[in-house]
């Protein structure tokens, strides 16, 4: 009898002590979310703020480079910029430096509006794009007119001028079906059609400064070098 007594008062203070601990239990789960609440909000203000206190930092890199451009158009500086008489070596290599400077001055306009509307970025291309058909179309009546006494092969400007744009069509269609097969790509941050694009653009875009070069280094030439290299260094800097 006494056993059964301490049996059931036994049974009594564990179903007790559960009863505790279920209670304690369901308080706890109750002040969590308030907590939970409490906290999330000021860890999303804490964010905000430092999204907006971010200011980005120009890497050393960068200014080494800059400093180094900055030397090199200083100390290669010609002593006339205009040539007088015969057009030297270090003439050539400085209106060379300047127009291949110059292209940069292009991303101007996206540092002072980074997140320039679409609207505004398909109008800037269709211009672009309408100042490279027109110059094309120039270069080709140019090469197709070509005349010159001293001129001595026995193939026609225009044949020539329709060889050299045959050859520039299928180096961009080759260029694109090899980019097309890869799809793996990547470039910085840019993967899939979006890599392909930009490293089809760089492609076209080095052959076509290395024929500016070549340009810029031949109009130098000839009695009348002085001024005409000036000239067409000038109009491929703009």
């Amino acid at each position: 009898m006494v056993e059964t007594r301490s049996q059931s008062k036994a049974a009594e203070e564990g179903n007790g002590s559960s009863i505790n601990s279920e209670k304690n239990h369901v308080k706890n789960e109750a002040l969590e979310p308030k907590k939970n609440g409490d906290k999330a909000p000021a860890a999303d203000e804490k964010s905000s703020v430092a999204d907006e206190n971010f200011k980005p930092q120009t890497s050393t890199m960068t200014i080494i480079w800059c400093i180094i451009i900055a030397a090199i158009s200083v100390f290669t500086y010609p002593e006339s910029l205009q040539p007088i008489g015969r057009p030297t070596l270090n003439h050539v290599w400085y209106f060379g430096w300047i127009s291949a400077l110059s292209t940069g001055l292009g991303v101007l306009p996206l540092v002072f509006s980074p997140d320039l509307d679409t609207y505004y970025i398909g109008v800037t291309n269709a211009i672009a794009a309408g100042m490279m058909v027109a110059a094309s179309y120039s270069l080709m009546v140019e090469g197709c007119t070509f005349d010159e006494p001293h001129d001595d092969s026995e193939i026609s400007s225009t044949v020539r001028t329709l060889i050299g744009g045959i050859c520039g069509l299928f180096f961009i269609l080759g260029t694109k079906s090899f980019l097309e097969k890869h799809e793996d790509l990547t470039v910085g941050g840019l993967a899939g059609a979006d890599a392909r694009k930009v490293l089809l653009i760089i492609f076209v875009m080095t052959l076509h400064s290395f024929s500016e070069g070549v340009g810029i280094g031949v109009s130098f030439g000839g009695s009348n070098g002085s001024e005409l290299g000036v000239f067409i260094s000038a109009s491929l800097a703009v």
